[in-house]
């Protein structure tokens, strides 16, 4: 039976129409995720479900026994109270139950005849009898639970309000309106502020909701973990789809493909159709036939193609110089903020090419990590070292506040892609800035936005090593799949910290776990992290320093070392001789591989321009320049795969070489 239903249901913004005749109905046992891009209404859905907007035409339906709570983030007035407190006083919390139950019994006290005093006994017994059955005595301890599972420390749950961070007073909100339990549970982008393991214990939660849950997310993996149904919104309807999220795009891309054969089937019939009118026209006594075909024509409706913005779009990151093969390193790292280190002793070297995920839980001390790789942040003891031609780009949830207000999108692109040689307007267009919304100043964006122009600006902007904190906040699913797309194919370096399962396991080929005041390097994908850390590895707390179950690679090796102590004239000569002879050894190797690595620059170049142009829908207006640009495509990406090949086997023996002088210089046999 239906709990709660929207029926042909308008909603107008302006000129603009967000909702057009939608319906959705909800019932008991429903998971339903909402996705859909930036800006396509999903909130003001969330908002006629909740009975907080009211629609231009149709109906809002609910059973009049089912009570519906939404998610609101603001716990701000709940200052003065702890953490706890606010989770458990809501209206039909425990708390208020625990008021109504003293006031009752004072009733009972005061009582001046004994009427008076049963109506006030019997009152009592109903809300014990229900605060019984809402589990009310074990309310606190399920409360703690809720809190300490969305990552909450557990002495922060006695704790003013006050006090807490605006990411904690958010999960403090969520711990509330689950801990309130309504009948339908709406929730907009929860998974906000989550770290990995809180996204899983709130998925485990919303599985075994007794009620039904309608959730807008644009975490794929969350969506596949809770929901029962998909449901779309794109160009003001809803569409709904029944299994996983990777069902859903396969559904959608058969669906898109479906509605443009059926489009291009129409346009060929209006042309048909034309065709015949222009010929009856040339004969006077067709005049009734010709109208009928105008008529004909004027009643078709146009077929409705879906917006596919991720298989329209892809991003290519700009091409940069090459780095050494050894791009950033902390050796005996200690770094905080004031007297207390949040990171000690860090020992990490991050190589050429690999892209790492940071992971651990909230206030471990990931940002601070990302900041001492960037140099943004004073090391209290230890050493940092940047590689040779190594160019970062960073992006933090701060980089918004560094844009100029005052040029347009677009020329706030155009200068942070400088000569780069990129399609500027694609790579906005990719984060959801199309059309004229490129020529609109910086000054009106919201918050969101700014972060969204701020993450297309640093890719833009030509590096070999990105450090993004966050990259993924305030991006829809396309944008988030564009940005997969493009890390998947970039050949620098790249280390993030996001709590987006689905890019972390598409992307990543290292995991650094950051917990304990410590950092543990698992030198492989996130499936095999986790198995790692089934099997008990990594970083456990101990009374002291932290330690790890099992240690990482040794970093010192790669590590800056400085220079040996000695300088009598033997040993001059003698490392003269080694010099000699390693440069004998290596001279022709590191020739081939700087002539192909210069050689395959210029190849990377020519694709990515490549790319870029067929990336421009314009480029199809000219058929046979799309053709040879495909085909040029296709050999120019083959020559590159060949001469990659080649570099990394002649890298890989210029590398042995090389090792083997460093065995003899340290002893090693």
């Amino acid at each position: 039976m239906g709990m709660l239903s929207l029926s042909d249901v308008t909603v107008r913004h302006g000129h603009r129409t967000l909702l057009d005749g939608v319906g959705l109905q909800v019932t008991r046992g429903d998971r339903v995720a909402v996705v859909g891009a930036n800006g396509t209404g999903k909130t003001t859905l969330l908002g006629l479900l909740a009975g907080e907007v009211a629609p231009d035409a149709g109906q809002r339906a609910c059973a009049g026994d089912v009570r519906v709570g939404r998610l609101v983030q603001e716990v701000a007035t709940h200052r003065g109270q702890t953490a706890l407190d606010a989770v458990l006083d809501t209206p039909q919390g425990v708390r208020a139950q625990q008021r109504r139950l003293a006031e009752l019994e004072q009733a009972v006290a005061d009582a001046e005849d004994d009427a008076t005093r049963d109506a006030a006994l019997t009152a009592w017994s109903q809300v014990q009898e229900a605060f019984e059955a809402a589990g009310g005595y074990e309310a606190e301890a399920a409360a703690r639970r809720a809190l300490a599972g969305l990552g909450l420390p557990e002495a922060w749950a006695d704790r003013d309000v006050g006090e807490l961070s605006g990411g904690q007073m958010t999960r403090v909100a969520l711990a509330r309106t689950l801990m309130d339990a309504p009948g339908v549970l709406l929730l907009d982008e929860p998974t906000n502020h989550l770290d990995l393991d809180a996204i899983t214990w709130l998925a485990d939660e919303l599985a075994d909701y007794p009620g039904a849950v309608v959730v807008v997310t644009h975490d794929r993996d969350f969506v596949d973990a809770v929901a029962t149904r998909i449901v779309e919104l794109a160009q003001g309807r809803l569409t709904a789809y029944h299994g996983g999220y990777d069902d859903y795009v396969r559904a959608k891309a058969e669906r898109v493909a479906a509605q443009r054969a059926a489009a291009a089937r129409q346009e060929r019939e209006v042309a048909r159709l034309h065709d015949t009118v222009a010929r009856l026209g040339a004969k006077a006594t067709k005049a009734k036939q010709m109208k009928a075909k105008l008529t004909q024509i004027a009643r078709m409706e146009p077929v409705a193609v879906d917006d596919d913005r991720v298989a329209a779009m892809r991003l290519s990151l700009p091409a940069s110089p090459r780095s050494g093969r050894d791009v950033v390193a902390l050796r005996d790292a200690t770094a905080g903020y004031g007297q207390q280190p949040v990171l000690q002793g860090v020992d990490l070297v991050i190589e050429r090419g690999w892209t790492v995920a940071v992971v651990g839980p909230n206030g471990a001390g990931k940002t601070t990590l990302l900041r001492l790789l960037a140099g943004d942040l004073e090391l209290q003891r230890g050493q940092r070292w940047l590689g040779h031609q190594v160019q970062p780009a960073v992006f933090t949830q701060h980089t918004a506040d560094q844009l100029d207000a005052d040029r347009t999108l677009l020329e706030q692109a155009q200068v942070a892609a400088g000569d780069g040689r990129v399609d500027v307007r694609a790579a906005l267009g990719a984060f959801g800035f199309s059309g004229d919304e490129q020529r609109k100043s910086v000054r009106v964006l919201s918050g969101g936005e700014r972060a969204r122009l701020a993450l297309a600006c640093q890719l833009l902007h030509p590096a070999n090593l990105l450090l993004f904190d966050e990259p993924t906040n305030h991006l829809d699913i396309p944008s988030r799949e564009v940005l997969e797309q493009a890390l998947a194919a970039y050949t620098g370096t790249s280390v993030l910290i996001t709590h987006d399962q689905r890019l972390i396991r598409s992307v990543a080929d290292h995991i650094v776990d950051v917990r304990h005041g410590g950092v543990w390097l698992h030198p492989g994908d996130y499936a095999s992290y986790l198995a790692a850390r089934e099997r008990g590895e990594g970083l456990q707390e101990t009374a002291g320093a932290p330690v790890a179950s099992a240690q990482p690679p040794d970093t010192a090796a790669t590590a800056p070392h400085a220079a040996n102590a000695g300088n009598g004239a033997s040993r001059r000569r003698v490392e003269a001789e080694r010099r000699n002879a390693r440069h004998r050894a290596t001279a022709e190797l590191r020739e081939e591989v700087a002539r192909l690595e210069t050689e395959l620059e210029a190849c990377e170049r020519e694709r990515d321009q490549l790319e870029a142009a067929l990336a421009d829908p314009g480029t199809y207006q000219d058929s046979e320049r799309a053709r040879e640009l495909t085909l040029r495509h296709g050999v120019i990406s083959e020559r590159a795969d060949e001469l990659l090949a080649r570099w990394e086997q002649q890298l890989a023996e210029l590398e042995a070489v090389e090792a083997r002088f460093d065995h003899a210089e340290t002893g090693c046999v």
